[in-house]
């Protein structure tokens, strides 16, 4: 078993917990990472399933920096440079936008598990981290996340657009984890 702290219990896949892992010894002593401390080879095991996103304060929008290649295979359409607003189905956005935003004030680790992505007229469950960056190391300005898939348990696209509550969401303040080890 891993070494992530008592307050990640519920985080069932190994790979998100290895992610939520990396994420910690990232910190060094800092409240957050920094975007550039996101190392691409040292993720070689996740790049597939991992995505970074800007935070744009002046608009309160959030912009896809990078997706990985089964992240856009499951949305259909490359990621990059486009914003969140243009890629969730407007019945999700508030809810969509709250799990981000709650990230990067909090800030946080948010971890949502359940039906978790609209594509191609399904709707998939699987788990997702959002974990913050901040460049000075305390004020956040963009997440590194990683989605899971389970394409075997597909929920109708009804319960999506109807906003029937996901299997959960948890957000773990970044702040509670000041003395965790990494």
């Amino acid at each position: 078993m891993d070494s992530l702290p008592d307050v990640f219990g519920h985080v069932r896949d190994p790979g998100l917990r290895r992610m939520i892992g990396h994420w910690l010894g990232l910190r060094r002593g800092r409240l957050l990472p920094a975007r550039r401390d996101v190392d691409p080879a040292a993720l070689r095991w996740a790049l597939a399933d991992i995505f970074m996103v800007d935070h744009l304060p002046e608009t309160d929008r959030y912009r896809f920096r990078l997706a990985g290649e089964r992240i856009v295979e499951q949305m259909g359409d490359p990621m990059r440079g486009r914003h969140l607003d243009e890629i969730v189905p407007p019945g999700m956005l508030a809810r969509v936008v709250g799990y981000y935003r709650q990230a990067i004030e909090g800030p946080a680790l948010v971890h949502i598990t359940g039906a978790i992505n609209i594509a191609r007229g399904r709707v998939g469950t699987g788990e997702r981290i959002l974990m913050t960056l901040a460049d000075d190391g305390t004020r956040a300005g963009g997440l590194v996340g990683m989605t899971v898939y389970d394409w075997q348990n597909v929920h109708p696209a009804a319960t999506m657009s109807t906003g029937a509550p996901l299997v959960g969401v948890t957000a773990t303040p970044v702040a509670a984890l000041a003395s965790a080890p990494a």
